[in-house]
């Protein structure tokens, strides 16, 4: 969705007037057609039955902006009692899509419009829709055919992701994400567009941060000990392209969360790192993955020559776009 399109946006939540949250709607005719839900307070967007997400609070509907013609996604921020606790209202829990709406940037999704539900337990957020859900799935779903493909297409992916990292952390303050997962990356199947997401835990950064937070995997010894900077998000990254290369969980080797944290405290990296057999790309990982001090900038890791365009193949160049094809059930 273009950022030009008539969409209509807001400086906070939205007031809900008279407008019900909830829509009646009678049985379908079709076992696979869209039944709507919900209609925002706007009356622009509905929200229609089929989930394309789930996170630890978070479901994610599709939707359509009825002004445009056009899918979005209708996120649904369950607004919990430890949330209210900790910070005091459920205005004070919109600080994802409040930040988000600060954010312009073609490789971190968008938000349109937010409001919080008539009974105060919800807050709806109106986002970008990727069409093949997230990096991780999209990467075991499909086969990457040839070398030469494969590598072309993890660069690019890496450089979108490094893009909008490099943004967050060139904002005054620095923005860092502190989640920065395959599962957090979507991709849009057709295009290629990579979008950054779920912002749920990302904060303004000015030297330190109040808590730690993220995803054990992704997490290194320093953000353990509460030392998260924008270097944790270069780390996290450097675990999502060890991911795109095995197209494995990192640290799947680990049978525990203990065992897990003794090896992050440790410094001991994936085992899969010694599996990627292509010399570059294993010190590019390594440099994520190096104690904060020595970690490269999300713009110096763009500079880095693995990164640098290659020349495709004459056959490749004459493609439209990389030739997938579905991974083997056998």
């Amino acid at each position: 969705m273009a950022s030009s399109s008539r969409i209509v946006e807001t400086e906070g939540p939205i007031s809900l007037g008279k407008n019900p949250d909830i829509i009646e709607v009678g049985s379908s005719s079709r076992a696979n057609s869209r039944i709507v839900q919900e209609r925002s307070p706007s009356r622009q967007f509905i929200r229609y039955n089929k989930i394309i997400g789930k996170g630890t609070s978070k479901v994610i509907f599709e939707g359509l902006d009825t002004l445009n013609g056009i899918l979005v996604a209708w996120n649904k921020i369950m607004v919990t009692n430890v949330d209210l606790k900790k910070k005091g209202s459920v205005e004070n829990c919109c600080g994802e899509p409040k930040l988000l709406q600060t954010l312009d940037h073609e490789n971190i999704i968008k938000c349109y419009c937010f409001w919080i539900s008539k009974d105060r337990t919800f807050i709806n957020m109106i986002t970008d829709l990727a069409s093949s859900k997230s990096l991780s799935n999209y990467r075991r779903s499909h086969e990457l055919v040839g070398n030469v493909t494969a590598m072309s297409a993890i660069k690019g992916w890496c450089r979108q992701i490094l893009s909008a990292s490099e943004y967050l952390h060139n904002r005054t303050p620095v923005i860092i994400h502190r989640d920065v997962k395959g599962e957090n990356i979507l991709i849009d199947g057709v295009s290629g567009k990579i979008k950054l997401a779920d912002f749920g835990v990302a904060v303004p950064f000015a030297g330190e941060t109040d808590d730690v937070a993220g995803t054990l995997s992704y997490m290194s010894a320093e953000d353990l000990n509460g030392e998260q900077s924008e270097k944790s998000d270069i780390y996290a990254f450097g675990m999502c392209l060890l991911q795109m290369m095995t197209k494995d969980p990192v640290y799947s080797e680990c049978r525990s969360e203990y065992e897990l944290l003794g090896k992050i405290k440790s410094g001991v990296k994936p085992a899969d790192l010694y599996l990627v057999q292509d010399k570059m790309v294993k010190k590019f990982i390594e440099k994520c993955l190096a104690k904060a001090s020595k970690r490269p900038s999300a713009t110096d890791l763009l500079k880095h020559p693995f990164l640098a365009e290659t020349t495709k193949p004459a056959w490749l160049r004459s493609l439209r776009k990389l030739s997938l094809t579905r991974r083997s059930s056998s």
